[in-house]
Protein backbone atom coordinates (compact mmCIF):
# COMPACT_ATOMS: atom_id res chain seq x y z
CA UNK A 1 0.00 0.00 0.00
CA UNK A 2 3.01 2.37 -0.51
CA UNK A 3 3.28 5.46 1.68
CA UNK A 4 -0.68 4.38 3.25
CA UNK A 5 1.36 1.44 5.68
CA UNK A 6 3.49 2.60 8.40
CA UNK A 7 5.96 0.13 9.76
CA UNK A 8 6.79 0.32 13.76
CA UNK A 9 8.85 -1.82 15.63
CA UNK A 10 7.87 -1.99 19.44
CA UNK A 11 10.68 -3.52 20.73
CA UNK A 12 9.43 -7.12 21.94
CA UNK A 13 6.33 -9.43 21.91
CA UNK A 14 3.09 -8.54 23.29
CA UNK A 15 1.10 -10.36 25.57
CA UNK A 16 -2.12 -8.70 25.32
CA UNK A 17 -3.63 -5.52 24.33
CA UNK A 18 -6.16 -5.39 26.85
CA UNK A 19 -5.43 -2.05 28.44
CA UNK A 20 -6.28 -3.69 32.14
CA UNK A 21 -3.75 -6.17 31.38
CA UNK A 22 -0.64 -4.62 29.62
CA UNK A 23 2.29 -4.10 31.18
CA UNK A 24 5.13 -2.33 28.63
CA UNK A 25 5.63 0.53 26.39
CA UNK A 26 5.47 -2.43 23.59
CA UNK A 27 1.84 -2.75 24.28
CA UNK A 28 1.60 0.80 25.32
CA UNK A 29 1.98 1.61 21.44
CA UNK A 30 -0.43 -0.76 19.85
CA UNK A 31 -3.29 -0.08 22.26
CA UNK A 32 -2.38 3.85 22.24
CA UNK A 33 -3.34 3.90 18.32
CA UNK A 34 -6.47 1.50 19.18
CA UNK A 35 -7.92 3.51 22.10
CA UNK A 36 -8.38 6.96 23.29
CA UNK A 37 -9.08 7.92 26.69
CA UNK A 38 -10.39 11.64 27.58
CA UNK A 39 -6.81 13.18 27.16
CA UNK A 40 -4.19 12.11 24.52
CA UNK A 41 -1.28 13.49 23.70
CA UNK A 42 0.22 16.28 21.08
CA UNK A 43 3.51 15.17 19.15
CA UNK A 44 5.05 16.97 22.62
CA UNK A 45 3.44 14.45 24.92
CA UNK A 46 1.70 17.13 26.21
CA UNK A 47 -1.89 15.92 27.26
CA UNK A 48 -4.91 17.28 25.02
CA UNK A 49 -8.77 16.90 24.37
CA UNK A 50 -9.40 13.39 23.44
CA UNK A 51 -13.22 11.95 24.05
CA UNK A 52 -13.07 14.95 25.91
CA UNK A 53 -15.07 18.26 24.61
CA UNK A 54 -14.91 20.09 27.17
CA UNK A 55 -14.35 20.17 31.41
CA UNK A 56 -14.94 21.59 34.77
CA UNK A 57 -13.52 21.24 37.87
CA UNK A 58 -15.24 22.31 41.31
CA UNK A 59 -13.46 25.02 43.30
CA UNK A 60 -12.00 22.35 45.56
CA UNK A 61 -10.80 20.58 43.09
CA UNK A 62 -12.18 17.60 44.15
CA UNK A 63 -14.98 16.80 41.35
CA UNK A 64 -14.08 16.91 37.59
CA UNK A 65 -17.01 17.03 34.94
CA UNK A 66 -16.43 15.80 31.64
CA UNK A 67 -18.22 16.44 28.33
CA UNK A 68 -17.70 13.55 26.13
CA UNK A 69 -17.81 14.04 22.06
CA UNK A 70 -20.09 12.24 19.69
CA UNK A 71 -18.17 9.37 18.65
CA UNK A 72 -18.79 5.77 18.54
CA UNK A 73 -17.13 2.14 18.97
CA UNK A 74 -15.91 0.83 15.76
CA UNK A 75 -18.88 -1.41 15.77
CA UNK A 76 -21.08 1.48 15.76
CA UNK A 77 -22.28 1.52 19.21
CA UNK A 78 -21.84 5.20 20.50
CA UNK A 79 -19.37 5.84 23.17
CA UNK A 80 -21.13 6.76 26.32
CA UNK A 81 -20.42 8.06 30.00
CA UNK A 82 -20.86 4.59 31.18
CA UNK A 83 -18.18 2.87 29.52
CA UNK A 84 -15.64 4.66 31.32
CA UNK A 85 -17.01 3.56 34.40
CA UNK A 86 -16.83 0.32 33.10
CA UNK A 87 -13.35 0.63 32.69
CA UNK A 88 -12.23 2.14 35.90
CA UNK A 89 -13.95 -0.04 37.53
CA UNK A 90 -12.60 -3.12 35.48
CA UNK A 91 -9.47 -1.92 35.84
CA UNK A 92 -9.46 -1.47 39.86
CA UNK A 93 -11.64 -4.28 40.53
CA UNK A 94 -9.24 -6.79 42.29
CA UNK A 95 -10.38 -9.94 40.45
CA UNK A 96 -8.85 -8.47 36.97
CA UNK A 97 -6.05 -10.39 37.01
CA UNK A 98 -3.23 -8.35 35.71
CA UNK A 99 -3.86 -5.03 36.35
CA UNK A 100 -0.28 -4.19 37.67
CA UNK A 101 -1.06 -0.41 36.88
CA UNK A 102 -4.16 -0.21 38.70
CA UNK A 103 -2.40 2.54 41.66
CA UNK A 104 -2.05 4.96 38.93
CA UNK A 105 -5.88 5.58 39.57
CA UNK A 106 -5.76 5.66 43.31
CA UNK A 107 -6.06 9.46 42.99
CA UNK A 108 -9.66 8.78 42.25
CA UNK A 109 -12.03 8.95 45.42
CA UNK A 110 -12.26 5.05 46.95
CA UNK A 111 -10.22 3.75 44.38
CA UNK A 112 -7.15 2.02 46.68
CA UNK A 113 -9.98 0.46 48.93
CA UNK A 114 -11.76 -0.93 46.11
CA UNK A 115 -8.55 -2.04 44.29
CA UNK A 116 -7.89 -4.09 47.89
CA UNK A 117 -11.05 -5.75 48.02
CA UNK A 118 -12.47 -2.98 51.20
CA UNK A 119 -14.97 -1.80 49.23
CA UNK A 120 -17.45 -3.24 46.19
CA UNK A 121 -16.67 -1.15 42.87
CA UNK A 122 -19.70 0.39 42.75
CA UNK A 123 -17.80 2.95 45.73
CA UNK A 124 -15.52 3.80 43.54
CA UNK A 125 -15.35 7.86 42.54
CA UNK A 126 -16.82 7.44 38.66
CA UNK A 127 -20.05 7.90 37.78
CA UNK A 128 -21.85 9.03 34.51
CA UNK A 129 -24.72 11.92 34.92
CA UNK A 130 -26.34 10.81 31.53
CA UNK A 131 -24.54 9.59 28.54
CA UNK A 132 -22.59 12.17 27.76
CA UNK A 133 -21.53 13.52 30.64
CA UNK A 134 -18.77 11.84 32.66
CA UNK A 135 -18.04 12.98 36.84
CA UNK A 136 -14.53 11.84 38.96
CA UNK A 137 -14.74 12.78 42.43
CA UNK A 138 -10.56 12.58 43.77
CA UNK A 139 -9.56 12.06 47.19
CA UNK A 140 -7.42 14.96 46.93
CA UNK A 141 -6.81 17.83 44.07
CA UNK A 142 -4.71 16.75 41.20
CA UNK A 143 -4.61 19.57 38.76
CA UNK A 144 -1.56 16.96 36.76
CA UNK A 145 -5.20 14.78 36.04
CA UNK A 146 -5.20 15.51 32.99
CA UNK A 147 -1.82 13.42 32.20
CA UNK A 148 -2.98 10.48 34.12
CA UNK A 149 -6.11 10.40 32.27
CA UNK A 150 -3.93 10.26 28.79
CA UNK A 151 -2.61 6.77 30.23
CA UNK A 152 -4.14 3.23 29.21
CA UNK A 153 -5.52 2.65 32.70
CA UNK A 154 -8.34 5.23 32.28
CA UNK A 155 -9.41 4.26 29.10
CA UNK A 156 -13.45 3.52 27.89
CA UNK A 157 -13.73 -0.29 27.44
CA UNK A 158 -16.72 -1.36 25.11
CA UNK A 159 -18.51 -3.46 28.07
CA UNK A 160 -20.46 -5.07 25.08
CA UNK A 161 -17.81 -7.17 23.69
CA UNK A 162 -15.88 -7.89 27.20
CA UNK A 163 -19.23 -9.67 28.20
CA UNK A 164 -19.94 -11.12 24.73
CA UNK A 165 -16.64 -12.39 24.37
CA UNK A 166 -14.86 -12.44 27.72
CA UNK A 167 -11.40 -12.75 27.71
CA UNK A 168 -11.29 -13.39 23.91
CA UNK A 169 -12.23 -9.53 23.16
CA UNK A 170 -9.18 -8.83 22.09
CA UNK A 171 -8.64 -11.03 19.11
CA UNK A 172 -8.79 -9.82 15.81
CA UNK A 173 -11.95 -10.96 15.07
CA UNK A 174 -13.91 -9.83 18.13
CA UNK A 175 -12.04 -6.29 19.39
CA UNK A 176 -14.00 -3.05 18.95
CA UNK A 177 -11.95 -0.17 19.22
CA UNK A 178 -13.07 3.95 19.26
CA UNK A 179 -9.48 5.07 18.38
CA UNK A 180 -7.68 5.45 15.15
CA UNK A 181 -6.98 2.04 14.01
CA UNK A 182 -8.39 -1.66 14.83
CA UNK A 183 -6.46 -4.71 14.96
CA UNK A 184 -6.70 -7.34 11.93
CA UNK A 185 -4.03 -9.66 12.64
CA UNK A 186 -1.90 -11.36 14.86
CA UNK A 187 0.64 -13.47 13.95
CA UNK A 188 2.94 -13.89 17.91
CA UNK A 189 6.52 -14.11 17.25
CA UNK A 190 6.19 -12.15 13.96
CA UNK A 191 3.83 -9.18 14.04
CA UNK A 192 0.86 -7.29 14.12
CA UNK A 193 -1.35 -5.44 11.70
CA UNK A 194 -3.98 -2.83 12.62
CA UNK A 195 -6.22 -0.73 10.02
CA UNK A 196 -7.85 2.79 9.73
CA UNK A 197 -11.06 2.46 11.58
CA UNK A 198 -13.64 4.69 9.61
CA UNK A 199 -15.64 5.17 12.90
CA UNK A 200 -13.38 6.80 14.64
CA UNK A 201 -13.80 10.81 15.25
CA UNK A 202 -10.95 12.12 13.54
CA UNK A 203 -10.90 9.50 10.93
CA UNK A 204 -10.22 12.46 7.80
CA UNK A 205 -6.84 13.08 9.50
CA UNK A 206 -5.65 9.66 9.87
CA UNK A 207 -2.55 9.63 7.30
CA UNK A 208 -2.38 5.96 7.64
CA UNK A 209 -4.46 2.97 5.66
CA UNK A 210 -2.49 0.17 8.38
CA UNK A 211 0.22 0.05 10.87
CA UNK A 212 2.30 -3.16 10.99
CA UNK A 213 3.84 -3.79 14.48
CA UNK A 214 7.25 -5.32 14.67
CA UNK A 215 8.44 -7.13 17.81
CA UNK A 216 11.93 -6.94 17.38
CA UNK A 217 14.66 -5.81 20.28
CA UNK A 218 16.79 -3.87 17.68
CA UNK A 219 15.25 -0.96 16.99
Amino acid sequence: MGAARLLRNVGANPDTVDPHRAEGTWENDIIGDMFVGLFTEDKFGKPVPGMAQSWTTSEDGLTWTFTLREANWSDGEPVKASDFVYGMRRMMDPKTSGAVYASLLYVIRNAQAVNGAQLPVEELGVRAIDDKTLEISLEYPAPYLPGLLKHYVSFPIPAHAVEAHGDAWTKPENIVVNGAFKLKEWRTGDFLRSVKNPAFFDADNVCFEEVVYFPYSDR
